[in-house]
C-alpha cells in the first residue's frame, strides 16, 4: 500500500466490535510505503471491511511517522502489537 498524505484515528467502538467479530483472518500482511522527503516502509496488517480500510501493527519501528501514525509515544515505549487504526477519506493513495 502506498500513500502520499495518509490520515488514521482511532476505530469507534462500533468498528471495534465489528472487527472483533470477523476475527483475525480478516486482516493481511503487506508493506505500508508513506512518502515524504523520503520514504517510509512498515511491514503492517490490513483489512478492508465495507468499504473502510483498517491497519494493524505487527512490530515496533523506532520511526516518528509510525509512532505518530499508530498513536504510540516516543521510541514506541507504549508499543502494543495488533493495534488497529481506521484510515481515513482524507488519505490519498498513489
Amino acid at each position: 500500500m502506498h500513500f502520499l498524505k495518509l490520515t488514521v484515528g482511532d476505530p469507534t467502538p462500533e468498528q471495534t466490535n465489528m472487527l472483533s467479530a470477523c476475527g483475525s483472518d480478516a486482516f493481511v500482511p503487506v508493506m505500508l510505503t508513506v512518502e515524504g522527503l523520503s520514504s517510509h516502509h512498515y511491514r503492517v496488517q490490513h483489512a478492508t471491511i465495507d468499504g473502510v480500510d483498517y491497519l494493524k501493527s505487527l512490530q515496533r519501528y523506532e520511526s516518528r511517522d509510525f509512532e505518530k501514525l499508530f498513536g504510540f509515544d516516543w521510541g514506541c515505549s507504549d508499543f502494543v502489537a495488533g493495534k488497529v487504526i481506521v484510515v481515513r477519506e482524507s488519505s490519498r493513495y498513489f
